[in-house]
């Protein structure tokens, strides 16, 4: 009686070559080559980093400090946040792709767009388009 195998070598090799491309994509996806970085509070572009240079941005609207920035390594997080939760402070911008603080209505995202963020004209889309 011959015995049946899970799995085979080619088939273990297979999915570990798998494994590796999917993780690889990902990592790939997440990154948008983007060496800036763009702060929004109520949808308001505030601040504008560069993730070149390694240091500790506060980031305060008209009622205070709301946050600190830490830019190391050419990554970002959040630090010292005044939500209650601190649910911002988890994970960094590498591995989310953005960084939300709602009770604070703040969002950290890679800058992807070179227009100017002062122009009126610009109308933005949400959930909702026209």
């Amino acid at each position: 009686m011959t015995r049946l195998r899970l799995f085979r070598v080619k088939d273990l090799l297979l999915y570990i070559a798998i494994a590796c491309v999917t993780i690889g994509v990902l990592l790939t996806l997440n990154r948008t080559g983007s060496d800036m970085i763009i702060v929004k509070i109520n949808k308001t572009t505030v601040y504008r980093f560069s993730l070149l240079e390694e240091a500790t941005k506060t980031i305060e609207s008209d009622n205070g400090k709301l946050m600190d920035v830490v830019i190391k390594d050419e990554d970002a997080y959040i630090k010292n946040s005044t939500c209650p939760l601190h649910l911002c402070e988890e994970g960094s911008i590498a591995q989310t792709g953005a960084l939300v603080c709602v009770p604070n209505r703040v969002i950290i995202t890679y800058d992807t767009d070179q227009m100017d963020y002062d122009n009126e004209d610009r109308r933005g889309y949400d959930l909702m388009t026209k």
